[in-house]
């Protein structure tokens, strides 16, 4: 094995645990949230009127919430109406390999 994979799974392992990838998932959120207000033309101000929330709530979310829930995810969709997609992708291969040796040994195939 070359030393390339080794780092590259040890990084995988050190840097993509379930914390660092929610953060992630919720800033490409917050990407996608913002594309749709600037398409929209909605100001925060707007989207949180739409949305029951005050307008600090709403920035708080966009700017550093690595935790969304699933009702706020419902609450841009209602606000944005739009439908948000989930789907599962195979990962690469280096976090793939990762995963595999951080499961239990009664987990491994």
């Amino acid at each position: 094995m070359a030393i390339e994979e080794r780092d590259d799974r040890a990084f995988m392992r050190d840097f993509h645990t379930p914390g660092t990838r929610a953060y992630d998932h919720a800033l490409d959120i917050s990407v996608m949230i913002w594309e749709l207000m600037q398409e929209q033309g909605l100001s925060k101000t707007e989207l949180a009127r739409r949305m029951g929330i005050s307008k600090s709530h709403l920035s708080n979310l966009l700017n550093t919430q690595p935790n969304m829930t699933l009702e706020t995810i419902a609450k841009f969709e209602l606000a944005l109406g739009v439908e948000f997609k989930f789907s599962f992708v195979p990962a690469p291969a280096p976090l793939a390999e990762a995963a595999v040796e951080d499961a239990p040994a009664s987990k491994r195939a």
